[in-house]
């Protein structure tokens, strides 16, 4: 059997491609040893928890068509989780049904694409076994709606050049619970039991921490509050083809730092919270 190639397969999200650099699968069988009375060892090993499937893979998000994106922005809108069954995933012709957005996380850093990655996991068998891909993916028409550390700005447009970011790193984490009945080895439900985001930036300001609880909103950001990720298009052109948001209304300040260091200039660090 001849093996299988990196650029030979397919990274597929709800059936849409992905420009994946890495990708993986794992497996997990959560097991615990039973132990009886008169028996110096084990007598066997049995379940101690739901069998699941961890999906991971890193890729370069697009501005438009991100299929990562709108998923995590359906789950940040749920009001009836019930009506939620997950979404399907590909990696390499081994498929994941109803699975479940666990982490997502965007970083956009200078001179650099912008770079995402995700997990999801399902708690359901897998299928397939690991093919080549069967027809010819073209991605080069996603090339000019990736987005762009040159291109990433924060507040509103009118604030883009008097308020710089360095760095800005944003991560998305879901606590998803299945439900199981007796009899039944896959849940009957999976339910959202809540999130957080996390964002941090690097600037070259710093921001006081007047109080406890207080939002970023006001003390540190000013305009319409959104981190806006641009397609580098934007850099030659100047037009706007789509683009990456987060709003951050309503998050709080939890850390705030100011770095000092040799042959670099001062910077200050800060990290903001929202729970769902």
């Amino acid at each position: 059997m001849p093996v299988t190639w990196y650029d030979n397969i397919d990274v597929l999200v709800s059936n849409s491609g992905i420009l994946a650099t890495n990708a993986s699968i794992s497996q997990s069988n959560s097991l615990t040893p039973a132990y009886a009375i008169g028996k110096y060892w084990a007598v066997n090993q049995i379940p101690a928890g739901p069998m699941k499937s961890t999906f991971s893979f890193s890729y370069y998000p697009t501005v438009t068509g991100d299929p990562n994106y709108d998923i995590l922005n359906n789950i940040r809108g749920l009001t009836d989780d019930v009506q939620y069954s997950g979404t399907k995933i590909e990696i390499a012709g081994v498929t994941g049904y109803n699975c479940f957005l666990q982490s997502y996380e965007i970083q956009s850093s200078p001179n650099n694409l912008v770079k995402a990655s995700t997990t999801y996991e399902t708690y359901v068998p897998l299928s397939g076994q690991i093919t080549s891909k069967t027809g010819s993916t073209d991605f080069y028409y996603l090339n000019d709606r990736i987005p762009h550390g040159w291109t990433t700005y924060i507040s509103s447009s009118g604030n883009r050049l008097i308020a710089p970011t360095y760095d800005f790193n944003y991560k998305f984490n879901a606590n998803w619970e299945p439900v199981y009945i007796i009899g039944q080895k896959t849940p009957i439900e999976v339910h959202l039991m809540g999130g957080v985001e996390e964002m941090a930036f690097v600037r070259d300001s710093f921001t006081h921490i007047q109080f406890s609880g207080e939002e970023v909103t006001g003390a540190f950001i000013t305009g319409d509050w959104n981190i806006e990720l641009f397609n580098y298009r934007l850099i030659a052109t100047q037009s706007n083809s789509g683009a990456l948001s987060f709003d951050i209304s309503g998050a709080k300040i939890v850390n705030t730092k100011l770095v000092a260091d040799l042959n670099n200039f001062v910077r200050t660090s800060t990290e903001v919270k929202r729970y769902y």
